[in-house]
């Protein structure tokens, strides 16, 4: 009686096993989105964590002496090289910066009690690390990843510590972004982190002070602002990414420093763009720049720009932007501003604060800038900048939030400042930290700022409204 339960038991099993089967077949879709979500939700948790205007995160970096001694930056007459002649060159031992050679060497660092046992650590900065070269906290660059595959800091493969030597409030970096940010333009998420350092022999868990933690423009920042990650990166030196070099690539890639090689059509599409961009004529300059240009979002950067008074960039100096070119049909060309530590009216070479406060939006740039010039003098272009204009004096950039995004941030800090306030005259520092400091010493408070760029702001397009609806010239 019992031989026939056996293949009996057999058919159930196996048909039990077909069920199954076809159920996790129709169910594998659905799984595989709550799994991409669930991750999609850890990796958003984690960069919510790292990132946040009053977030502040505490690091802890150990250097041997020998090591700390190399980092040193070596000028590029010192080493023997021209500067930067060959962007896109490749040194593992050292970064090739505009003016400096800036070696990497191995660090232990602990950062928010997770540790990283060897990390690769080197000095950052051009002007700033000359200011801030007498002293000992100084903008810094952590690759988690440099000398062996590693952990993350959540979503970072790199940590960027910007010093702000020459920000008297600590904090004018961290707005200037959120004010790009907030009104659309593609820019870095950022944070503070207190920083304190062991030399052995040399310095004890020694407070550096605090630092404004930036993410990188790389290609996770591609991926996640642009969703294009093999678009291209390009960081120009020495013009206002317009200037057309010809029908060789050669001087393109000394000019603007791709991230990368670019492919046939990258080359062509961005040649072309130069091409329209400095040689059009005034009356179909908006029509022809158009195809390569997001003309939106640039306009959103120059409002921006002119609004907070970012004077250490395209609006004043060949400097301080990334461009975003992209590998996508359909996609175009995005300004993208960097190093906004002496935003806010606090550009030394702006002219006079008053000047700086009262900022003209209608013309924004010092000295030739087509681009900026030719777009506002199109109608149409000029409208649609207004019109940003207006909508961002009335929300993200209006005094009232200003002064409160301003008084969250200071508030946040305040404890940070005052204890490296205290650490800098520890170390006798204070006189050295006062010359870096000088260069900025006539800039505004933030809240002067608010209060007094604001009611320009408003009286410029109050009297805006008034010309353009009496029909007259406007913007002088």
């Amino acid at each position: 009686m019992s031989a026939p339960l056996i293949p009996s038991t057999f058919r159930a099993w196996r048909r039990f096993g077909w069920i199954c089967w076809l159920l996790g077949l129709w169910l594998s879709p659905f799984l595989a989105d709550a799994a991409e979500n669930a991750t999609d939700a850890a990796s958003k948790s984690a960069t919510e964590e790292i990132f946040g205007l009053t977030n502040i995160h505490h690091f802890h970096l150990q250097i041997a002496a020998q090591d700390y001694a190399a980092m040193e930056a070596i000028p590029y007459q010192q080493a023997g090289m021209a500067p930067n002649t060959l962007p896109g060159k490749k040194d593992a031992d050292r970064h090739l910066g505009e003016a400096f050679l800036f070696p990497w060497v191995r660090a232990s660092l602990v950062a928010n009690g997770s540790a990283y046992p060897t990390v690769g650590v080197r000095y950052k900065g051009q002007f700033t690390y000359k200011a801030s070269r007498p002293l000992l906290k100084r903008s810094l660059k952590i690759d988690l990843q440099h000398f062996e595959n590693g952990r993350k800091f959540g979503p970072l493969k790199k940590i960027t510590l910007n010093a702000g030597v020459l920000d008297p409030n600590k904090c004018r970096e961290a707005l200037a972004y959120a004010a790009f940010r907030e009104a659309g333009v593609p820019v870095p998420r950022t944070a503070f982190a207190e920083v304190t350092l062991t030399v052995p022999g040399k310095y004890d868990r020694e407070y550096l002070g605090l630092f404004t933690l930036v993410e990188d423009y790389d290609k996770g920042f591609l991926d996640t602002h642009l969703h294009d990650a093999k678009g291209v990166l390009m960081k120009p030196a020495g013009g206002r990414g317009t200037d057309y070099l010809g029908e060789n690539w050669q001087p393109y890639k000394r000019r603007y420093n791709p991230n990368r090689e670019l492919t046939a059509a990258e080359t062509k599409f961005f040649i072309d763009y130069t091409r329209a961009a400095s040689q059009s004529e005034t009356d179909e300059y908006r029509q022809n720049i158009d195809a390569y240009l997001d003309l939106d979002k640039f306009l959103r950067y120059v409002a921006v720009s002119a609004m907070i008074v970012n004077l250490d960039g395209p609006l004043a100096m060949p400097q301080n932007f990334f461009m975003y070119v992209p590998s996508q049909p359909g996609k175009k060309i995005i300004f993208m501003p960097w190093d906004l530590d002496l935003a806010f009216a606090a550009w030394p070479l702006g002219g006079a604060v008053a000047q700086q406060l009262n900022w003209n939006l209608l013309h924004p740039q010092s000295g030739e800038n087509l681009l900026i010039e030719r777009l506002l003098a199109d109608p149409v272009a000029r409208e649609r900048y207004l019109t940003i204009l207006k909508e961002l004096a009335d929300t993200s950039l209006s005094e009232q939030a200003l002064l409160k995004q301003i008084d969250a941030v200071e508030s946040a800090i305040k404890k940070s400042v005052a204890k490296e306030a205290q650490a800098v005259a520890a170390r006798q520092e204070t006189e050295l930290t006062f010359k870096a400091g000088r260069i900025t010493s006539s800039a505004p408070t933030l809240h002067e700022f608010a209060t007094q760029r604001c009611a320009s702001i408003r009286a410029q397009l109050s009297k805006l409204s008034v010309s353009a609806a009496s029909g007259g010239e406007t913007g002088k």
